[in-house]
């Protein structure tokens, strides 16, 4: 978990949580291999390294004090530090923090409330104070951030507030806040999203989604059969499925126009 690149592309950052120690802990290791040198503990989720590959960001959410934190810490040695916190009822998304390129502020897209979707707002890393960047544009979910290193905008994974809608690549523009959308088709992309340093490369990860229907005796299910095959994305029962009186089948299906 938290899996990321340091800026200088020798070692890569990772979060691993054990069965003797689910608070998770961060580790560095060589891109060439070797024994992985521990950092800190008590970290179990994504990380994002600041560019001078000193410090790092994450999400940590206290469920008895009631808040969800955006922290800093330096990767070697502790120095934490809060610099944003919100009721735990509007988290920070966890896999969401980004760092801009100059170091100044980091993205993070927590819910703006139970019916008003999700916002992307940067936090300053030097006092804490927070803007919100996108305006009246807000997402039913928000995957992932990513600067892009000319400092103009973000690229960020999100879905729009519709029914069934999928997680596409939308471009903000800063610090406009202005939204477009990049990758308007009809597949729906995970929260992997990193930009090569030429800035010219996305690398992602599409989620392609298939669902049947089956049928089979109730006492032997090993002779199950299969009598519907949809499409990727046509998702076959996925939402509601009934027998009729005459044995027919009522179901679901999502159908593109």
């Amino acid at each position: 978990r938290g899996l990321a690149f340091a800026p200088d592309g020798k070692s890569v950052y990772y979060v691993v949580a054990e069965e003797h120690n689910p608070n998770g802990t961060l580790y560095k290791s060589s891109i060439l291999g070797g024994v992985p040198e521990k950092l800190q503990d008590i970290v179990n989720t994504q990380i994002a390294v600041a560019p001078d590959g000193k410090q790092f960001a994450y999400v940590a959410s206290d469920r008895n004090a009631k808040n969800s934190s955006l922290i800093i810490a330096d990767l070697v040695g502790a120095n934490e530090r809060v610099i944003a916190s919100r009721p735990i009822d509007q988290s920070f998304e966890w896999q969401t923090p980004s760092w801009s390129p100059d170091g100044k502020l980091i993205s993070v897209a927590p819910p703006a409330g139970e019916f008003d979707g999700v916002e992307l707002l940067l936090v300053t890393v030097e006092d804490g104070s927070v803007k919100q960047l996108t305006g009246e544009t807000k997402w039913d979910t928000v995957l992932a951030t990513e600067w892009l290193r000319s400092d103009s905008g973000l690229l960020v994974v999100a879905s729009e507030k519709a029914e069934w809608a999928d997680s596409q690549i939308y471009h903000v523009s800063y610090p406009q806040g202005v939204v477009r959308h990049v990758s308007p088709d009809l597949i729906a992309y995970s929260s992997s999203l990193k930009l090569a340093s030429d800035n010219g490369t996305l690398l992602t990860t599409q989620v392609q989604r298939s669902t049947n229907i089956w049928i089979a005796p109730t006492g032997d299910l090993t002779k199950a059969k299969q009598i519907t095959f949809g499409s990727l994305e046509r998702l076959d029962g996925m939402l509601d499925l009934s027998w009729t009186r005459d044995r027919k089948l009522l179901h679901s299906a999502i159908v593109d126009h």
